[in-house]
C-alpha cells in the first residue's frame, strides 16, 4: 500500500527544491561574472590588468558586505524570509543588465552594476541559511543533508558557468562584425553577460513559488526585539559553568 506524503512534507520538499534551483542560478551567474570581470574592466575602460584586478577584488566583497548586514537586518526585523529572497534577485538581475548596457555609456555605469550585483548576490544568504532550518520535519540530520545538495548542484554549476559563458563569448564574436579583436572581445563579454543576467529571473521565480516559513512580527514585537538585552559569550559562559 503505498503512503501518500503529507502536506507538511511536500511543502518542504518543494522549498528545498526551489531553494536549490535558485542557489544554482546564482552560482551560475556569479561565477561567470567573477571571472570575466577584471578581463572586461580592463578592455572596457582602457585600464591596466592590475588595476582592474584590484577593482573587482575590491568591489564585490565591499558590496557584499553590505548585503549581508542589510539582509541580516531585514529578516530580523520583519520575520520574514521570502522579501530579501526576492530582493537579492531583482538586485542581481538588474545589476547584471546594467553592468552589460552600461559598458557603451561609461566605466562608472558598469561598476554600479556591479555593486548592486555584489549587494544582491550577499542580501539574500542569510535568508537563504535560514529557511531549511524553519521548515517542518527538519532535524539537523536533514538540514545538514538539505545544504549539501544545494551546495553540490551550486559548486557543480559555477564551474560549468564560465565554460559555457566562454563559448558564448566566442560565438557572439563571430557575429560582431568588428574587425578589432578587444572590440570584439568586448560586444562578446557585454551581450554574454546581458544573456547570463537573466538566469537570475528564473531565480527569482524560484524563491517567489517558495511558501513563506518566517512570523510577521508586529511593530510591538518589532520594539520589543530592539529593547531585549543582547546575549553575551560571558552570559552562556555563566550558564554553562556556574
Amino acid at each position: 500500500m503505498r503512503v501518500m506524503p503529507s502536506t507538511h512534507s511536500h511543502i518542504t520538499t518543494i522549498n528545498i527544491r526551489m531553494l536549490c534551483y535558485a542557489f544554482i542560478c546564482d552560482f551560475l551567474c556569479y561565477s561567470y561574472i567573477a571571472i570575466i570581470l577584471p578581463t572586461y574592466l580592463h578592455e572596457l575602460g582602457g585600464i591596466s590588468k592590475s588595476f582592474a584586478g584590484l577593482l573587482a577584488a575590491f568591489v564585490f566583497p565591499c558590496a557584499g558586505i553590505f548585503g549581508a548586514v542589510f539582509g541580516g537586518v531585514l529578516i530580523s526585523k520583519t520575520g520574514l524570509r521570502k522579501p530579501s529572497l526576492a530582493i537579492g534577485q531583482l538586485l542581481k538581475l538588474f545589476g547584471g543588465i546594467i553592468a552589460a548596457l552600461g559598458g557603451a555609456i561609461s566605466l562608472g555605469m558598469v561598476m554600479f552594476g556591479v555593486v548592486l550585483f555584489g549587494i544582491g548576490n550577499a542580501l539574500w544568504m542569510p535568508s537563504m541559511y535560514t529557511v531549511p532550518t524553519e521548515l517542518d520535519n527538519m532535524n539537523s540530520t536533514r538540514v545538514a543533508a538539505a545544504f549539501s545538495l544545494i551546495s553540490y548542484f551550486g559548486f557543480l554549476v559555477g564551474f560549468v558557468g564560465p565554460v559555457v559563458g566562454g563559448w558564448l563569448t566566442n560565438q557572439l564574436m563571430l557575429f560582431s562584425g568588428i574587425s578589432d579583436p578587444v572590440l570584439s572581445h568586448v560586444f562578446g563579454l557585454r551581450w554574454s553577460l546581458f544573456i547570463f543576467s537573466f538566469v537570475n529571473r528564473i531565480a527569482l521565480v524560484c524563491v517567489l513559488r517558495m511558501s513563506e516559513t518566517g512570523k510577521k512580527k508586529t511593530k510591538c514585537e518589532q520594539m520589543k526585539h530592539a529593547d531585549s538585552p543582547r546575549v553575551t559569550s560571558a552570559d552562556i559562559a555563566d550558564e554553562e559553568y556556574p
